[in-house]
């Protein structure tokens, strides 16, 4: 059963209050009263749609304008008072929909049926026209999240798995370089060797010589036997130097050989070997600069950056911040006893996507893994488990980000913040949300596309 948080409802705001879904916290709602409004909104992103009308008429022609979307979510026919054959013979609806005879009247039981009658759409392949977007790389390489900027990165990786040039990956801390290097392997013609990752910063550059080159037999003090080193143990398969701009310069010029002659020498060795294997590297520092200033050696930076990626990070690619927090929320849940998974508030959602998660997507994997083990048998992720920095996650005028940012770009962050903020407070309902802000629905739903909220 697919996880079921945020519902589109359409219908008579009597049928939504008489239903109870509004009410009960297990789900976040966004209610429109009729159909206007549904080619202004974004449907992606809902879990299903509910279209609660108590006539054919009203409900055919919000199931019709839904059907012309592509970006549409599964959605359920209430049918109270409505002749589902009727309407079924009247649209051309393919398996993406399901009909339900009556409307769930009891509150505490708004998550069992509605789970119920969502399980019957997620267990039916869905048509194109039901695709609620371009596939993510996370379908098949762990890279989570469908961003614009994830996309172009994975789009080069994916470009550079073909080829055997030399990649370059630059991202800060925690952006998950390795996971890239580990996807472009599984890519390219030498899938099938090893792949065979080490990080050049965890190290002393004294052992990182005989770790990457191997050593012989008496090459120092306690090298009792020979050691085959990780440019071996990868032939004819990928290896990938993390943190390589953590290297010395003796040990850099070793590697540049190494790169360009495809032979290394063992510590204590008197002959060269041969090796055929493929160098990924990574590093969090710009190399093309530090080169520059003298701190990296520019000729191994060029044999390096044949082919550089820059893998963005977290704070750049927000519209993954949700579907990654989801994702480590399913990778913990397990782990808890009695509680086979767990969910985000919409408060809690939006606490995330504000924060600006300078440690990237490694500091959110922790974020999840503390909140689900404070969240104990909880099966609802609430603000109250999450951090003190993402709890307190100040206003922009509050910190100094707008130093060196035009007044336009300042005044649109905060006008995000308080939308979001606004959108948490009242359960997710944007409708209330616009009154309250003083905007009608539709200038909300604008404003948010303008500001990239949508």
């Amino acid at each position: 059963m697919q996880a079921l948080r945020s519902i589109l409802w359409i219908g008579p705001e009597a049928g939504l209050g008489r239903s109870g879904v509004g009410d009960t916290e297990a789900f976040d709602v966004t209610w429109l009263a009729d159909t206007d409004a549904i080619s202004q909104i974004p449907c992606a992103g809902y879990d299903a749609c509910v279209i609660a009308f108590d006539d054919v008429e009203r409900s055919s022609r919000a199931i019709t304008a839904l059907v012309r979307r592509r970006d549409m979510p599964p959605f359920v026919v209430s049918c109270r008072g409505v002749d589902a054959d009727a309407m079924r013979a009247r649209l051309p609806l393919d398996q993406g929909t399901v009909f339900v005879r009556d409307a769930p009247r009891v509150a505490t039981n708004q998550a069992a049926y509605l789970y119920r009658a969502v399980e019957q759409v997620s267990d039916i392949p869905r048509s194109p026209a039901h695709t609620t977007g371009a596939e993510s790389p996370a379908g098949r390489h762990g890279i989570i999240g469908q961003s614009e900027a994830l996309r172009a990165a994975f789009d080069l990786a994916e470009r550079a798995a073909g080829g055997m040039a030399t990649v370059l990956l630059h991202g800060e801390t925690g952006t998950g370089k390795e996971m890239f290097a580990r996807a472009i392997h599984r890519l390219s013609a030498r899938s099938a060797q090893r792949f065979v990752a080490v990080n050049c910063a965890a190290i002393p550059d004294t052992l990182l010589e005989s770790e990457l080159f191997g050593h012989v037999r008496g090459a120092f003090t306690g090298a009792n036997s020979s050691k085959a080193g990780l440019f071996e143990v990868a032939r004819s398969g990928t290896l990938f130097l993390d943190e390589v701009g953590e290297t010395s310069a003796s040990l850099q010029a070793k590697l540049l050989r190494a790169i360009q002659e495809r032979e290394i020498r063992p510590v204590g060795g008197s002959s060269d070997r041969k090796v055929d294997v493929r160098i990924l590297a990574a590093s969090n520092r710009d190399l093309r600069v530090e080169a520059a200033k003298g701190h990296f050696r520019e000729d191994l930076y060029y044999r390096l950056a044949v082919f550089p990626i820059t893998i963005p990070a977290l704070r750049k690619r927000g519209d993954d911040v949700i579907p990654l927090a989801r994702h480590f929320l399913r990778k913990f849940a397990p782990r808890r006893e009695g509680v086979a998974s767990c969910e985000l508030s919409l408060a809690a959602a939006e606490l995330l996507s504000t924060y600006p998660w300078p440690g990237n997507v490694r500091e959110l994997e922790n974020e999840m893994q503390r909140a689900i083990t404070l969240a104990g048998r909880e099966p609802l992720i609430t603000p109250e488990f999450l951090s003190e920095a993402v709890r307190s996650v100040a206003t922009p005028l509050d910190r100094d980000e707008h130093v060196g940012r035009t007044l336009r770009e300042i005044v649109e962050q905060v006008e995000a913040q308080v939308i979001r903020r606004t959108i948490a407070n009242n359960g997710g309902r944007k409708a209330r949300s616009a009154r309250e802000l003083g905007i009608t629905r539709e200038g909300l739903y604008k404003k948010m596309k303008r500001l990239g909220m949508v």
